[in-house]
């Protein structure tokens, strides 16, 4: 598996992330599917997405599939999780989690 770690979403819950990403010394990226993720895509072992920015799965599913490896983990407190893995393609490989109020505080 590769490991770079690619977080979607800009908001506090993915800032915290990607910062104690990079304090326990794991290579992370941060993007936003408006931007150009291909890329960010391929190159990533685990993709998290942060939902709170009401970012879609679908907007990236129709041009990238999960490869190898690859795990997709969602904040998806509101969403079906079965539902989002099903527009991957690999639901086997797609995780729902949600995060506390405590998050900033936890250590990764």
């Amino acid at each position: 598996m590769k490991d770079k770690i690619l977080v979607l979403g800009k908001g506090e819950s993915a800032r915290c992330f990607c910062e104690m990403c990079k304090e326990a010394g794991i290579a992370v990226t941060q993007s936003y599917p408006s931007e150009n993720v291909g890329s960010y895509l391929k190159d990533a072992g685990i993709v998290v997405q942060f939902l709170e920015e009401s970012l879609v799965v679908s907007a990236l599913s129709g041009a990238y599939s999960l490869e190898g490896s690859q795990v997709w983990l969602s904040e998806s407190m509101d969403r079906s999780v079965t539902a989002m893995a099903n527009q991957i393609g690999s639901p086997e490989r797609y995780v729902g989690f949600s995060l506390s109020g405590l998050f900033p505080e936890k250590k990764l």
